[in-house]
């Protein structure tokens, strides 16, 4: 419905783009920006594209009041801009993925306000193929499959070797059937702040799993996870972990239907560890 190569500065501002039967594939694509982009009081909606691309960006891109609703609402993808969303912003991902972020090399990204995901069809945020350190933080209240469980996975993120830290720090649910509930490997930090609710379900498919990366000083702390009928896999997998600046604390797991360990735990070091205060 609207997009931009190129450009040097942007300020879109009270713009609704899609409503009732009037309702784009697209929103706003946006590629190669350099300079400050603004984008205040804006409302998207769209079908079965993408809400809001941000392709190759560099500067700064401020989203201030941003609503997206539909499908693959959000995709961040290469650049190095700083990339910030204030807590007014909102999220309502209805299929594909909520929130895209990839092949970035380097800046950072920050979403203060509510993200949701729900359907056989969604899945939830994903973080992959960085080339240099971006640090992500997901400030507001983040619910993945929470009114219909995810098709997809919840929260995928392989930080490919980079030191990138990634913090949640409002709260974290998350529901899937048939796919991985939290997922992270590969080299940086990931931090759950014990704000917010925080919890994981997963159906037939592995409910937490971290591989070769640390966590950041706010920890990791989960209310409760739960796996139901994870069949060859492991409900909790944890090996190679670096808990050093914070640890893993989990209130209570209930993980049933394994035909491997229920937890696996493999070389967890640092002092502050993994805890788990009920089974």
């Amino acid at each position: 419905a609207l997009s931009g190569t190129g450009i040097a500065g942007l300020t879109i501002e009270g713009v609704t783009i899609g409503s009732g039967t009037d309702t784009p594939v697209n929103g706003i694509e946006l590629n190669n920006t350099t300079g400050a982009v603004t984008l205040t009081n804006v409302d998207i909606t769209n079908t079965t594209g993408t809400g809001l691309s941000l392709n190759g960006a560099g500067g700064t891109v401020t989203g201030n009041n941003v609503d997206i609703t539909g499908s693959n609402a959000l995709s961040v993808n290469g650049g190095d801009a700083v990339v910030s969303f204030n807590a007014t912003s909102s999220i309502t991902n209805t299929s594909g993925t909520a929130v895209s972020i990839t092949n970035r090399i380097g800046g950072s990204f920050t979403h203060f306000g509510s993200i949701s995901s729900n359907g056989g069809t969604a899945s939830g945020i994903t973080i992959s193929g960085a080339t240099a350190a971006s640090n992500v933080t997901f400030g507001g209240q983040v619910s993945l499959g929470t009114t219909s469980a995810l098709g997809g996975s919840g929260v995928f993120i392989n930080n490919n070797g980079q030191a990138s830290d990634i913090a949640f720090t409002g709260g974290l649910e998350i529901e899937t059937g048939g796919a991985p509930g939290f997922d992270v490997r590969n080299g940086g930090s990931i931090s759950v702040a014990a704000a917010g609710t925080r919890t994981i379900w997963t159906g037939g498919a592995t409910a937490f799993f971290l591989q070769n990366t640390s966590i950041g000083s706010d920890g990791l702390n989960f209310d409760s996870i739960e796996s139901v009928g994870s069949g060859p896999f492991s409900g909790i997998d944890v090996s190679s972990v670096d808990t050093s600046a914070g640890g893993i604390s989990i209130g209570s797991a209930t993980l049933s239907g394994s035909l491997s360990r229920a937890i696996d735990l493999e070389n967890v070091t640092g002092a502050n560890g993994f805890s788990l205060t009920a089974a």
